[in-house]
């Protein structure tokens, strides 16, 4: 445990913890009657900003008998050094915004964020959130229903706060993720991938799909992004893989709001969905197996709302953050070895031993041709 967390562990005020037990067990009066346990939460994450995620539980008094309580206590450094390029869509000031002001927490759709006791800062700017604890609902690796019903929630949110960027009392970006994606070098790495063809990684990867269909998608990519701007926007929860949601009795719970944009409708499920590839073989076949039933559950749910619009558009926001993970995916071979300081991270991610991420994805990469003619029929 980082040497920050254990010190802010050691010395949270009889006020705070008053206050989280009160929020936690939905009582004004309750009174915490013991000291807290502290577990730290090891799933991986991206963001180093994030230096601790501890649950915290214990019993309080309420009226005349003694009940349990528990949240999930979020630290944060925002002078802790991380990977830019793969957080810069993400704004520690808007979660905590949401956060603060709650906003989301009683949403009319089933898409809200998770509760917020209480929310600090502390010497050397450290932060944090104290939050409700989802840990007793359904984990990753989701099964298809879990996925089927968050994206039919997640269209439910995007349609019913279609225009509401104009109305947060703070600015968000657009198409923050996106911008990422199209930051990136795809074209240069896919030129790579052909020039390494016969090496054992790519063959691991490529046992049989054609090396040219990763490389004409790298192509596209560059329309699509070009295209992705004109489509209708919404706002969009952003980082929004099974790791982040929670599926509950009625709806969707998110936690990790740091990336919420004004983005391409569409662009949420095909986060939903993307992400799920580059996770444990289990959950990325599924899910690949299963993206047509995903994404018409995400179809139903803005139309729920009342939605009425052009599926092109939509299919369009899809892409603009789905094509970013499998062009990831698919130039692998060529980015491994500059990904091996990230080892143990990916390691986790992925479910395999580093050297075997090539030959993991190869049930992915073979979608890649399909995808190559949807995308050719989508952009002209």
């Amino acid at each position: 445990m980082h040497d920050k967390v254990q010190h802010l562990l050691a010395n949270i005020s009889a006020d705070t913890l008053e206050t989280v037990v009160r929020g936690a067990v939905d009582d004004p009066l309750a009174v915490p009657v013991e000291k807290p346990v502290f577990t730290e939460i090891t799933t991986s994450h991206n963001d180093a900003r994030t230096i601790g995620i501890v649950k915290t539980s214990g019993r309080a008094s309420v009226s005349d008998r003694q009940v349990p309580w528990s949240s999930v206590l979020k630290i944060v450094d925002p002078n802790a050094e991380y990977d830019r390029q793969n957080s810069s869509a993400s704004s520690l000031e808007i979660e905590r915004n949401i956060y603060e002001l709650g906003l989301f927490n009683d949403s009319e759709v089933p898409f809200r964020a998770a509760r917020c006791y209480v929310s600090e800062t502390h010497e050397g700017d450290i932060r944090t959130l104290w939050l409700e604890d989802l840990s007793d609902q359904p984990q990753p690796p989701w099964d298809l229903k879990h996925f089927v019903e968050t994206a039919g929630n997640l269209g439910q949110f995007n349609a019913h706060f279609g225009e509401y960027r104009s109305q947060l009392p703070f600015d968000i970006g657009e198409a923050e993720y996106i911008r990422r994606w199209a930051s990136q070098p795809f074209e240069h790495q896919a030129a790579e991938l052909g020039e390494s063809q016969h090496s054992e990684l790519v063959r691991a990867a490529y046992p049989e799909t054609p090396i040219e269909s990763a490389m004409e998608l790298a192509t596209l990519s560059r329309r699509l992004f070009d295209t992705a701007p004109t489509v209708p926007h919404s706002l969009a929860f952003g980082d929004c893989h099974s790791r982040n949601l929670f599926p509950t009795k009625s709806g969707t719970v998110g936690i990790d709001w740091t990336g919420v944009s004004f983005s391409p409708t569409g662009s949420d499920i095909g986060v939903l969905i993307g992400s799920a590839m580059s996770f444990t073989v289990q959950e990325a076949v599924m899910v690949a197996n299963s993206e047509n039933d995903i994404y018409e559950a995400y179809i139903s749910g803005l139309r729920a709302e009342g939605w009425n619009g052009d599926l092109k558009g939509i299919r369009t926001g899809f892409f603009a953050q789905f094509l970013g993970y499998l062009l990831a995916l698919s130039l692998v071979p060529v980015t491994l070895e500059s990904r091996r300081p990230r080892k143990e991270f990916l390691e986790r991610r992925f479910g395999v031993p580093f050297d075997e991420i090539p030959a993991y994805l190869a049930p992915i990469i073979s979608l890649i041709p399909k995808y190559v003619d949807e995308l050719n029929t989508l952009l002209d």
